[in-house]
C-alpha cells in the first residue's frame, strides 16, 4: 500500500469549467495534508484538448508546469489566445517566458508521446467522461457538478483522503495470516 494518497485531477485548458475550478484547486493545494499528492492529468477527449495535454507535458518535461500553469489557462480565457497547433502553443508558451526552441523540441519528445498514450489508458480505466474530474486514491470519483463552481468539492476531496488514510490505517493493523 502506496504511504502517499493520490487526488488525481483530469482537466483541460480549453475547459471553461476548468478554468473556474483552477482557484479552488490552487487554494487546496496549499493547505492539502503532507501525505496526499495532486496529480494534473490533461485529458485528451478531443483534438483541442490533445493538443494542450501535449503542451502540458511538454512543461512538465521542461520542469515549468508548476511555473506556467495558470498563465496557460489565463492566456486561453482572459486573453483569447488560440493553440491549435504545435507552433501556436510553442507561441503561447513563449509568451509565459519558455523558450520556444525547447518547447517544441520536448512537445515533440518520446517522454511526451509515451505521457500522451498514456493518458488515454488512464482515462479510460477511470471512465473519465469529462472534466473536471477528481479521483482519489485511484477508487473514489468526486462528482463534482455544481461543486465545480466552489471549494466545496475539497471539503468532499478531503472527506474521501481521510477515509483512504483511515482504511490503510486498518489494513495495517490486521494481522498477517501464514
Amino acid at each position: 500500500v502506496p504511504a502517499r494518497i493520490e487526488v488525481t485531477e483530469f482537466f483541460s485548458y480549453a475547459c471553461i469549467h476548468c478554468f473556474n475550478f483552477e482557484p479552488f484547486v490552487q487554494a487546496w493545494r496549499q493547505k492539502k495534508a503532507r501525505d496526499v499528492d495532486l496529480v494534473l492529468i490533461p485529458a485528451t477527449f478531443r483534438p483541442d484538448f490533445a493538443i494542450l495535454a501535449r503542451g502540458y507535458y511538454a512543461s512538465e518535461a521542461l520542469g515549468v508546469s508548476a511555473k506556467v500553469h495558470a498563465g496557460v489557462f489565463d492566456a486561453l480565457w482572459k486573453h483569447q489566445r488560440t493553440a491549435a497547433t504545435v507552433s501556436e502553443l510553442a507561441d503561447l508558451y513563449a509568451s509565459l517566458g519558455i523558450d520556444r526552441g525547447k518547447f517544441i523540441d520536448a512537445a515533440a519528445s518520446f517522454g511526451v508521446e509515451a505521457k500522451l498514450k498514456q493518458v488515454d489508458q488512464t482515462m479510460l480505466r477511470y471512465n473519465v467522461g469529462g472534466t473536471p474530474d477528481i479521483i482519489v486514491a485511484g477508487k473514489y470519483r468526486v462528482l463534482l457538478g455544481h461543486l465545480a463552481k466552489s471549494a466545496d468539492a475539497f471539503q468532499v476531496v478531503d472527506y474521501l483522503v481521510g477515509l483512504e488514510r483511515a482504511e490503510r490505517k486498518r489494513a495495517a493493523q490486521m494481522p498477517v495470516k501464514r
